[in-house]
């Protein structure tokens, strides 16, 4: 079936530049370009490890040149500080192409407000960015994973929230839930011990790190705070606002973005992604995209294979450890992998259908097995 959108055409905006504009008014087409990190401007800053900052946004920018621009959410658990475990997975998502902004945010049960507060965050370093950017016409997409997933379709389901950003060529929707206030908790611990097994890294590598003298400062894994997560967790209060039965009224009844890919993993207990999976056929029809994959919930936020070779660590103990979880190693990357080229996948085909619907015949239409 051929993936479908509304007509566009191109139109001017300020200072010349131009965009792509909808028949409903609404921006989806953004100017865009290439990723070399010194070409954004001095308010563009970079941290020793970690990703590009710009308006209180991470940032993480293909090399060559810009496909897609994606607006990514992290889930609860680790929102404030997403680049710590989303890094490996949006750097990998930036190889192909696609220029991310990631936008942190501080949990709490008044998802709504959350929505608009990740909403205006995202509107500020995508304005900052797209000056700076040369002329070609690029898809804008979201992407969410657990609650980030929930948020996404939040904000396309409230016409306030929408009305802030361009209009949303499709959504990846990553490990859904929309739990009530009496089930997160109980949910959100269910998966802490996997993070401890992150932050665990940290004692070990430190103590590897002073025995032979080397300096581990550039390592990521250095500023996991479990407890800190442990408090966000304990602060929750009060009850989910909208409430769930609402929200799904919400989606079956306002949901403004036709074509999904909603991503689901195996062994994943707090996943509701069938829910949100017969709401937005029930609102759009077939062109819901699902993808059932091997992993966890916690797949998103695998760190990368090699990644013990930044701690600078000698051959021998990096041969060591890096046999010990070899095995288990070799699961986790398979699963990460598949989830990288699934989203990738996804987000190519919505680009090359976007192309054809901006640039009229003579582009190959994307068409996908629903």
């Amino acid at each position: 079936m051929t993936i479908g959108f509304v007509q566009c055409g191109v139109v001017g905006l300020r200072g010349g530049r131009g965009s792509a504009r909808c028949s409903n008014g609404g921006v989806w087409m953004v100017a865009a370009g290439y990723g070399k990190a010194e070409a954004y401007g001095s308010d563009v800053s970079k941290a020793d490890s970690g990703p590009l900052r710009l308006e209180g946004c991470d940032l993480y920018l293909p090399e060559e040149e810009i496909t897609s621009i994606v607006h990514f959410t992290p889930g609860a658990l680790v929102s404030s500080q997403p680049h710590l475990f989303y890094g490996n997975f949006l750097s990998s998502l930036s190889d192909f192409g696609i220029a991310i902004i990631s936008t942190p945010y501080d949990t709490s049960f008044d998802h709504l407000k959350l929505g608009k507060d990740v909403a205006t965050k995202y509107v500020n370093a995508y304005a900052a960015l797209l000056p700076r950017l040369p002329n070609t016409w690029v898809p804008t997409f979201g992407m969410g994973h657990s609650l980030g997933a929930k948020l996404q379709v939040l904000m396309n389901c409230v016409p306030e929230i929408r009305q802030k950003f361009p209009p949303r060529a499709s959504n990846v929707l990553i490990s859904y839930n929309n739990f009530d206030s009496a089930e997160s908790i109980p949910a959100y611990e269910n998966i802490i011990d996997g993070l401890r097994v992150l932050e665990s890294l940290n004692p070990l590598l430190n103590s590897v790190g002073v025995a032979m003298g080397v300096d581990l400062k550039s390592s990521r894994f250095r500023d996991i705070n479990i407890e800190q997560i442990f408090d966000n967790l304990r602060n929750f209060t009060g009850d989910v606002e909208p409430p769930t039965s609402v929200f799904e009224s919400m989606v079956q009844r306002s949901y403004a973005v036709p074509d999904n890919c909603v991503i689901s993993f195996a062994t994943d207990s707090i996943d509701q992604s069938d829910i949100l999976e017969a709401d937005l056929r029930g609102r759009h029809g077939k062109r819901t995209v699902r993808r059932p994959l091997a992993g966890t919930h916690l797949t998103p936020m695998m760190p990368a294979s090699d990644e013990l070779r930044d701690f600078g660590l000698g051959r021998d103990i990096q041969n060591y450890l890096q046999e010990t979880v070899q095995s288990v190693r070799t699961q986790y990357d398979k699963e990460f992998q598949d989830l990288v080229v699934t989203t990738v996948a996804f987000l190519r085909l919505m680009e090359e259908d976007c192309n054809r619907r901006l640039l009229g015949p003579g582009h190959e239409s994307s068409t996908m097995d629903r």
